[in-house]
Protein backbone atom coordinates (compact mmCIF):
# COMPACT_ATOMS: atom_id res chain seq x y z
CA UNK A 1 0.00 0.00 0.00
CA UNK A 2 1.40 3.34 -1.18
CA UNK A 3 1.53 6.68 1.41
CA UNK A 4 -1.00 7.73 -0.02
CA UNK A 5 -3.50 5.23 -0.09
CA UNK A 6 -2.64 4.56 3.86
CA UNK A 7 -2.83 8.21 4.53
CA UNK A 8 -6.56 8.08 2.51
CA UNK A 9 -7.38 5.32 5.19
CA UNK A 10 -6.57 7.38 7.78
CA UNK A 11 -7.40 10.34 7.23
CA UNK A 12 -11.41 8.63 6.28
CA UNK A 13 -11.38 6.68 9.77
CA UNK A 14 -10.65 10.27 11.21
CA UNK A 15 -13.88 11.52 9.67
CA UNK A 16 -12.53 13.37 6.36
CA UNK A 17 -14.13 13.53 2.89
CA UNK A 18 -10.78 13.15 0.95
CA UNK A 19 -9.65 12.61 -2.31
CA UNK A 20 -6.40 12.24 -4.22
CA UNK A 21 -5.27 15.60 -6.45
CA UNK A 22 -1.96 14.48 -7.22
CA UNK A 23 -2.38 13.60 -11.06
CA UNK A 24 -0.22 11.55 -13.38
CA UNK A 25 0.87 12.85 -16.98
CA UNK A 26 1.16 10.42 -19.53
CA UNK A 27 3.42 12.47 -22.40
CA UNK A 28 5.64 13.78 -19.51
CA UNK A 29 5.57 10.33 -17.11
CA UNK A 30 5.66 12.42 -14.14
CA UNK A 31 3.43 13.06 -10.89
CA UNK A 32 1.94 16.61 -10.49
CA UNK A 33 0.84 17.59 -7.32
CA UNK A 34 -1.92 20.26 -6.89
CA UNK A 35 -0.05 23.29 -5.85
CA UNK A 36 3.03 21.83 -6.53
CA UNK A 37 2.88 19.96 -3.08
CA UNK A 38 -0.05 19.02 -2.26
CA UNK A 39 -1.29 15.02 -3.15
CA UNK A 40 -4.86 14.68 -1.04
CA UNK A 41 -7.31 17.04 -0.04
CA UNK A 42 -9.81 16.68 2.75
CA UNK A 43 -12.56 18.33 4.33
CA UNK A 44 -13.26 17.67 7.82
CA UNK A 45 -17.19 19.19 7.61
CA UNK A 46 -18.26 18.33 11.98
CA UNK A 47 -14.46 21.28 12.35
CA UNK A 48 -15.21 22.91 9.39
CA UNK A 49 -11.82 22.55 8.30
CA UNK A 50 -9.87 22.60 4.43
CA UNK A 51 -6.51 20.27 4.61
CA UNK A 52 -4.28 19.85 2.29
CA UNK A 53 -1.80 16.30 2.77
CA UNK A 54 1.66 15.52 1.14
CA UNK A 55 1.69 11.95 1.58
CA UNK A 56 5.71 10.01 1.47
CA UNK A 57 7.98 7.94 3.22
CA UNK A 58 9.28 8.80 6.42
CA UNK A 59 12.90 9.13 4.75
CA UNK A 60 11.57 11.87 2.63
CA UNK A 61 10.07 14.02 5.31
CA UNK A 62 12.44 16.40 5.56
CA UNK A 63 12.84 16.89 1.86
CA UNK A 64 9.14 17.19 1.37
CA UNK A 65 8.43 20.35 4.26
CA UNK A 66 12.13 21.71 3.08
CA UNK A 67 9.97 21.67 -0.85
CA UNK A 68 6.79 23.15 0.25
CA UNK A 69 8.44 25.71 3.24
CA UNK A 70 10.23 27.36 -0.49
CA UNK A 71 6.59 27.00 -2.35
CA UNK A 72 5.07 30.44 -2.83
CA UNK A 73 1.41 28.40 -3.58
CA UNK A 74 1.63 26.66 -0.49
CA UNK A 75 2.59 30.01 1.75
CA UNK A 76 -0.63 31.23 -0.01
CA UNK A 77 -2.40 28.48 1.07
CA UNK A 78 -2.10 29.03 4.31
CA UNK A 79 -2.41 32.79 4.06
CA UNK A 80 -6.14 31.89 3.02
CA UNK A 81 -6.23 30.15 6.08
CA UNK A 82 -6.32 26.48 4.87
CA UNK A 83 -4.12 24.16 6.50
CA UNK A 84 -1.15 21.90 5.50
CA UNK A 85 0.37 18.77 6.75
CA UNK A 86 3.29 16.48 5.14
CA UNK A 87 2.05 12.43 6.71
CA UNK A 88 5.89 10.31 6.70
CA UNK A 89 4.67 6.69 7.13
CA UNK A 90 7.59 4.04 8.15
CA UNK A 91 7.75 0.70 9.64
CA UNK A 92 9.42 0.18 13.34
CA UNK A 93 9.31 -1.39 16.10
CA UNK A 94 12.12 -3.87 18.24
CA UNK A 95 15.09 -5.50 16.21
CA UNK A 96 13.70 -9.29 15.65
CA UNK A 97 9.79 -8.57 16.79
CA UNK A 98 7.46 -7.62 13.70
CA UNK A 99 7.34 -4.17 12.66
CA UNK A 100 3.99 -1.84 12.52
CA UNK A 101 3.53 1.12 9.97
CA UNK A 102 3.73 4.69 12.30
CA UNK A 103 2.84 7.81 10.55
CA UNK A 104 4.57 10.79 11.32
CA UNK A 105 3.40 13.96 10.64
CA UNK A 106 4.53 17.99 10.22
CA UNK A 107 2.45 20.31 9.95
CA UNK A 108 2.99 24.03 8.44
CA UNK A 109 1.96 27.07 9.71
CA UNK A 110 2.57 30.97 8.62
CA UNK A 111 3.95 32.52 11.64
CA UNK A 112 4.39 36.87 11.91
CA UNK A 113 7.97 35.85 11.51
CA UNK A 114 7.45 33.38 8.30
CA UNK A 115 6.96 29.89 7.52
CA UNK A 116 7.65 27.44 10.21
CA UNK A 117 6.73 23.81 10.76
CA UNK A 118 5.36 21.68 13.73
CA UNK A 119 6.44 18.18 14.66
CA UNK A 120 4.19 17.94 17.94
CA UNK A 121 7.04 18.37 19.93
CA UNK A 122 8.30 22.05 19.13
CA UNK A 123 8.07 24.89 16.23
CA UNK A 124 10.90 24.69 13.48
CA UNK A 125 12.05 26.89 10.71
CA UNK A 126 11.45 30.53 11.85
CA UNK A 127 13.56 32.59 13.83
CA UNK A 128 11.41 34.87 16.00
CA UNK A 129 11.75 38.40 15.75
CA UNK A 130 13.28 41.19 17.83
CA UNK A 131 11.30 43.08 19.67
Amino acid sequence: MSPVARSLKELREQGFLAEVVERFNSFSRKRSDLFDCIDILAIHPPEKMTFGFQATSNSNIAHRVQKAMKSVKIKEWLRCGQRFEVWGWGKQGPRGKAKHWVLSKRKLLMMPEGMGWVDGLAIHGAAPQNP
